[in-house]
């Protein structure tokens, strides 16, 4: 989310063994551990998305990337998808870039012999794309639902905080490892649940 990059970048560098890029507000990291990689999955706390990165562009002709080392040795026939655009101002843009994109997607599926079929409401794939100013970058999205949402909220209070945003207070807070923390607003205990889920290295969400 907008203005939680920098604490993402912060908590990857924590959680990855491996060099961290900004990007904007997207972070980006190349790790040949995929343990780690699952670790990150199941403890990050700033994060919304987690996208497996494809390529990046300038112009839509420029997207590539090599559909038969994701789905190696699968007898995959059929997908369905969608492109879900961020970092681009105006649903217009948006649209007119979908459009764009499309076709230079489902090009490098019909090389490998899947046919890619266009489904908004429950699609097998999610590509997502992100406008970092300068350039785009495409990823297939790991995750199922939005990180920055949580299972334990139970919206007792209509000023109740995602659990992104209230991850940000406690590390602009300072609160550390091992020290105990008072919270006097815990309304909801999103802020004192995301303390402890941080203080403890606690899993936030299964796979």
């Amino acid at each position: 989310n907008i203005g939680l990059g920098k604490l993402s970048l912060k908590e990857a560098k924590e959680l990855l063994s491996c060099e961290c890029e900004l990007k904007l507000d997207s972070v980006i990291f190349k790790s040949p551990n995929n343990s780690e990689i699952i670790n990150f999955f199941k403890r990050t706390q700033s994060t919304v998305s987690l996208s497996l990165f494809l390529s990046s562009f300038k112009e839509a002709e420029d997207i590539n990337f090599n559909v038969k080392e994701l789905f190696n040795g699968s007898n995959i026939k059929e997908l369905s998808f969608k492109l879900e655009i961020t970092g681009v101002k105006g649903n217009e843009n948006r649209i007119e870039l979908g459009r764009q994109i499309y076709p230079m997607v489902t090009k490098h599926f019909k090389e490998s012999n899947i046919d890619l079929k266009l489904d908004f409401k429950k699609p097998d794939i999610i590509f997502q794309v992100y406008f970092t100013g300068e350039e785009y970058l495409i990823g297939l999205r790991l995750n199922d639902k939005d990180f920055d949402g949580r299972t334990y909220r139970l919206f007792s209070h209509q000023a109740s905080f995602k659990g992104d945003f209230a991850y940000k207070i406690l590390r602009n807070s300072k609160v550390k490892k091992g020290e105990k923390t008072l919270f006097l607003l815990s309304k909801d205990s999103v802020l004192p649940i995301e303390a402890a889920l941080y203080v403890h290295g606690s899993m936030v969400r299964k796979i």
